[in-house]
C-alpha cells in the first residue's frame, strides 16, 4: 500500500520565547534574530500624544564588569502603525569611569502600535563581544598574542573550528614553553614529597 504524501506531517514548534532587551544586549553575539519583550517604550508628550523609542535599560556588561547607563539621548523609531523600524547605535558609558564606552549597531522592530515587544539584530559592537583576556595571559603568550586573539574573535563569533586553528598554533609555538613549566612544578613537587 502506498504512503500519502499529499500533505506534509505536522511538526510542533515549540514557541519562541522572548528576552529582555538587557540580556540581548548583555548575553547575546551579534548576527541572528531574537524577539525581544520590551524594544520599545512609550513616552507621553504634553499635548497627550505618544512617541516610541528604543529602550536602553541600564547594563552589566561582563568586558569591564562595571555597570553602564546610556549616553546618548532618545532613540526613536520611525513610522507609524505596525513593524515600525530603527537602525542605530545605542553608547553606553561606564557608571564609574564615566570615559569607558561600549557601542551597539542595533536594527530593532516593533509587533505593533500597542505592544513593547519586537524583534532585534545585532549588527555588531565595539569592544567586540566576549569576555575580556586577562593582561597577564597576553604577556605570557608574548608573540602568539596576535594569532590567540585571533583565535578569541572566532570563538566569540561562535566558529569554533576556525578559533581551534588559531589556539593549535599558539599551543604548538609554546609547546616548549609549556612542557618546561611542566617539568618545573613536577621536579617541586617531587621535592616537597621528599622533604
Amino acid at each position: 500500500m502506498a504512503e500519502d504524501i499529499s500533505e506534509p506531517p505536522k511538526v510542533e514548534q515549540a514557541p519562541v520565547s522572548s528576552i529582555s532587551m538587557a540580556e540581548f544586549l548583555e548575553t547575546k553575539p551579534p548576527g541572528a534574530w531574537h524577539n525581544i519583550s520590551d524594544v520599545q517604550e512609550a513616552t507621553t508628550i504634553r499635548g497627550g500624544g505618544r512617541f516610541w523609542r528604543l529602550k536602553t535599560p541600564p547594563l552589566l556588561l561582563y568586558f569591564w564588569t562595571s555597570c553602564f547607563s546610556p549616553l546618548l539621548g532618545e532613540q526613536n523609531f520611525s513610522g507609524s502603525g505596525a513593524n515600525r523600524t530603527l537602525n542605530t547605535f545605542t553608547v553606553y558609558v561606564c557608571s564609574n569611569c564615566h570615559r569607558t564606552t561600549k557601542t551597539f549597531s542595533l536594527h530593532a522592530r516593533t509587533n505593533d502600535d500597542e505592544d513593547d515587544e519586537g524583534k532585534a539584530f545585532k549588527y555588531g559592537e565595539l569592544p567586540a563581544f566576549g569576555p575580556a583576556t586577562p593582561t597577564r595571559l597576553l604577556k605570557i603568550l608574548g608573540k602568539n598574542r596576535d594569532i590567540f586573539m585571533k583565535g578569541r574573535r572566532c570563538e566569540s563569533k561562535s566558529l569554533g573550528i576556525g578559533a581551534f586553528v588559531y589556539y593549535r598554533r599558539v599551543v604548538e609555538e609554546q609547546r616548549t614553553a609549556i612542557l618546561g613549566q611542566i617539568i618545573n612544578v613536577a621536579k617541586t613537587i617531587g621535592r616537597r614529597r621528599l622533604q
